[in-house]
């Protein structure tokens, strides 16, 4: 994880930090000519001045503005001492998924899987899958579970469907192994493409949907926002449990929408506070 620097110091640097947030950061810097202390809640944290930033490796650290008045003349700041937009320091108040990707470093799924025993295993994962069952309409025959883990969906299919598996690693001996942001989607037609915890690792998700424009229905999750945004409707830290991209659930619908799938049917989790899953099924139009 990359170090987290706030550039200024103050009342925005409040506004902007959550606790949480705040307790993330290694230190401030402002112009000041010593250094100083910021007493926040989650304990005090170093204040240096700006010249503190020469002294760290740029592919180590995190930049975040937090006074967005002031943001034009950091920006010119920061990239007369070699910093660079986008890469070194963003705007605290229009942080968005590319930001997150770059502070957690490597969220990808396979490395949380490696770190933590029994990943796919979950019991909420198990309850989720049998939800989502829930919702195949009585036409399908066919489903393709992207991303299918312990392939929990096919205790709750009924046994005349016909199931294929993928995931990025073998599952077990009938495992389509398969990169879904290197390689397209198998040649194969199925009625249902289900996605469980999919759809924040997906790179392009507008050229994914497009490769399942032949099937019936797409059924998909997706974690519940309201548990990301804080007070303002700023994503606080969204979807870190090793989770690559953060796509707004309203983008999602239109790019279903512009590939010809249209809203059928959802359900809510709501017994689930801490994750709150939504379900959508979107039907193809005819």
């Amino acid at each position: 994880m990359k170090k987290l620097i706030i550039y200024y110091a103050g009342i925005w640097a409040e506004r902007l930090l959550t606790i949480d947030r705040y307790k993330k950061v290694d230190y401030f810097v402002d112009h000041i000519q010593q250094k100083e202390e910021f007493k926040g809640i989650g304990g005090e944290k170093n204040i240096y001045p700006i010249e503190q930033l020469l002294k760290e490796n740029k592919d180590e650290i995190l930049i975040v503005i937090s006074d967005n008045r002031l943001y034009k003349e950091a920006k010119m700041e920061l990239e007369d001492m070699g910093f660079t937009e986008g890469i070194h320091f963003f705007n605290g108040w229009r942080l968005d998924y590319s930001f997150y990707k770059l502070y957690y470093d490597d969220s990808s799924w396979g490395k949380y899987e490696n770190e933590q025993d029994g990943a796919i295993e979950r019991a909420d994962f198990n309850q989720r899958a049998k939800m989502m069952a829930q919702l195949i309409p009585d036409d399908v025959r066919s489903v393709m579970d992207l991303g299918c883990g312990s392939a929990f969906l096919k205790n709750y299919i009924s046994s005349d469907i016909q199931y294929y598996g993928l995931d990025y690693c073998e599952r077990d001996s009938d495992t389509i192994v398969c990169d879904l942001n290197k390689e397209p989607l198998p040649d194969i037609n199925v009625d249902m493409y289900y996605m469980a915890g999919l759809v924040y690792y997906i790179d392009d998700m507008e050229h994914f949907i497009a490769q399942m424009t032949n099937a019936k229905y797409i059924l998909f999750d997706y974690g519940g926002t309201e548990r990301y945004l804080r007070l303002d409707g700023v994503p606080e830290d969204p979807l870190i449990n090793a989770r690559n991209n953060f796509i707004e659930i309203d983008k999602l619908f239109v790019i279903l929408r512009r590939n010809g799938f249209v809203f059928e049917n959802g359900n809510w989790d709501w017994k689930n506070g801490k994750i709150g899953w939504h379900m959508y099924l979107f039907k193809k139009l005819q």
